[in-house]
């Protein structure tokens, strides 16, 4: 049996889940900025570069997980931790981009520096460890919203 057909979640449902889990994200990520700047331009960027970024991570990184896991029916716990598992992976690829290489540069000032010549402060990996915590709930309810859309699979004997 092909990977991409499961006895339980068909090609479509799995595509569909994806397709789902990457609009969602985009929509986790943007939205707390674009809803503090009313700006057209900042809502049509954000969907020019953000939505195949969104893509490219759910395919890349979301898709082979959640393929591997829609094998069997998926319960709404399982959900919820591989949602926080794909969160985290995704988190991590930002992680590796965003690190700061500059040998002489300082992130933040005052008591919020966030770092210095690249190395996190205490604050820094305290903001860090906020971000990822939010990045991940909000991986844990988008899974939990896509396994709501995709239904709890076929009936397999």
């Amino acid at each position: 049996m092909s990977i991409l057909n499961s006895p339980i979640y068909t090609r479509a449902q799995i595509t569909r889940a994806v397709n789902l889990a990457a609009l969602m994200g985009w929509v986790a990520v943007t939205a707390p900025i674009a809803f503090t700047r009313f700006d057209p331009l900042l809502w049509f960027a954000s969907a020019l570069i953000g939505l195949p970024i969104a893509f490219a991570l759910c395919w890349l990184i979301g898709a082979p997980i959640l393929r591997w896991v829609l094998q069997k029916k998926v319960s709404w716990t399982a959900a919820a931790i591989w949602g926080a598992v794909i969160a985290a992976l995704v988190f991590s690829v930002y992680c590796v981009f965003a690190v700061n290489g500059n040998p002489s540069s300082q992130v933040g000032g005052g008591d919020y520096i966030i770092s210095v010549n690249g190395v996190l402060t205490p604050y820094g990996w305290r903001m860090l460890a906020v971000d990822f915590v939010i990045f991940v709930l909000k991986g844990m309810a988008i899974a939990l919203a896509v396994r709501w859309a995709t239904g709890p699979g076929l009936p397999y004997d």
